[in-house]
C-alpha cells in the first residue's frame, strides 16, 4: 500500500492499494499524479493527489526499481532493475512513450539533469551492479 500523511504533522490519514510490493515514489503534473514502482508485478501504479484513486496500472519492465519525473514535468523514468532498461512514461497520456536499454542493473537514484534538448540522470543514478 502507498501510505498517505499529512504533510504538516506528519501523521497518517490513509492508504491507497497499489501493486505488488510498492517501492519508489516519484510526482509529475505539479503533484497532480503520483507514481509508484510495484516491483513484484512489474508494473506502475498513477493514483490521481486529489482524489487519492489509483487512475492506471502501466506494464513496465521487469522489477522496477526506482522512478523520477523528468525536469519538465511530464515524463516519469522507471529504472527496470532486472531487464536492464528504463521506461518513459508520458504523465498526461498514461502510456509508455519508450523503452531505453541500458547497462546492468539500472536502479535510478539520484536526480535528473537538463542538456539541452536531453536529459540524463546523474552518474550515481543509474547504477551498474
Amino acid at each position: 500500500d502507498l501510505s498517505i500523511l499529512d504533510a504538516k504533522t506528519l501523521a497518517p490519514v490513509g492508504l491507497v492499494k497499489v501493486g505488488e510490493r510498492p517501492y519508489a515514489v516519484a510526482g509529475a503534473l505539479g503533484g497532480r499524479r503520483v507514481f509508484v514502482t510495484n516491483q513484484y508485478d512489474s508494473t506502475v501504479s498513477v493514483v490521481d493527489a486529489e482524489s487519492l484513486g489509483v487512475v492506471a496500472t502501466i506494464g513496465v519492465g521487469e522489477y522496477p526499481e526506482g522512478i523520477a519525473g523528468h525536469p519538465d514535468d511530464h515524463q516519469v523514468w522507471v529504472a527496470n532493475w532486472f531487464d536492464n532498461t528504463v521506461t518513459v512514461l508520458d504523465a498526461e497520456r498514461l502510456s509508455i512513450q519508450k523503452t531505453i536499454p541500458v547497462g546492468d542493473g539500472a536502479r535510478a537514484f539520484g536526480e535528473f539533469i537538463s542538456l539541452g534538448a536531453s536529459a540524463a540522470k546523474s552518474s550515481a543514478s543509474l547504477q551498474q551492479q
